[in-house]
């Protein structure tokens, strides 16, 4: 009954949020009224833990984040305990986190910074400084020591079934979910919110080492698809 459930789950996921996107809109931020706002000059993450006054609520909805400007953008994928694989890792696991975050990544950011009028440079947060905490102010710090104006933080989430049998080729399809938030360095406001979906089915070939392997091949195109429909938004924002 429970694998039924997850079946019927996951169908439901293929079927609904398929190849779709959903971010913020610019038409907002580029109109005339926003902006002829004053700039955002006030540090809204040194907030010592508080809750915003009304007065910095205030200051948020009537000012505005100047990204009308030559760019650096930092990025940081977070990784928690109950993402993908958790337990013990082996080749494939480690192959899927490395290819994530080198190879398929460093094509979608090539395409961001070709197409954005702003975004000139976009630089992944090496592992070795990451904070021990992945909270917004200490990921901010980091960033900030990169020179970076903006951090993108991305979340993902990720589902793959499989079909392995003796009288066709094995296969596996997943899905993944990315969200996504930019947050200005300099004043912690997030000017952009971006949350995609995106699928992928494989079939198992001679390059794959086992049935692991291939069902990681699909998580990591599905991954990769959903990434190229979040850079086109991001590209379309930052024009």
């Amino acid at each position: 009954m429970k694998s039924l459930l997850i079946i019927m789950y996951l169908t439901a996921l293929f079927l609904f949020q398929s190849c779709s996107s959903t971010s913020t809109n610019s038409h907002y931020t580029s109109s005339k009224r926003y902006q002829k706002r004053a700039e955002f000059k006030k540090d809204y993450l040194n907030n010592e833990g508080k809750n915003l006054s009304s007065e910095q609520i205030s200051n948020l909805l009537s000012k505005k984040v100047n990204l009308k400007r030559p760019l650096k953008m930092a990025v940081v994928k977070l990784i928690h305990q109950n993402d993908i694989y958790s337990n013990d890792i082996t080749y494939s696991e480690i192959k899927f986190q490395q290819t994530i975050m080198t190879n398929e990544t460093a094509k979608h950011f090539k395409y961001i910074v070709e197409k954005s009028n702003y975004i000139k440079d976009v630089s992944l947060i090496p592992d070795f400084i990451m904070p021990k905490e992945d909270d917004f102010k200490s990921l901010r710090d980091v960033a900030a020591l990169m020179q970076a104006d903006l951090l993108l933080i991305l979340q993902t989430k990720r589902y793959t079934d499989y079909d392995f049998n003796l009288t066709k080729k094995n296969e596996a399809k997943a899905i993944a979910t990315i969200q996504a938030i930019v947050l200005d360095v300099k004043t912690g406001v997030i000017p952009f919110t971006s949350i995609a979906t995106n699928e992928f089915l494989a079939k198992k070939g001679k390059k794959d080492f086992s049935n692991k392997e291939l069902e990681i091949r699909a998580t990591i195109s599905a991954e990769s698809n959903a990434l190229k429909e979040l850079s086109k938004d991001l590209a379309t924002y930052f024009n």
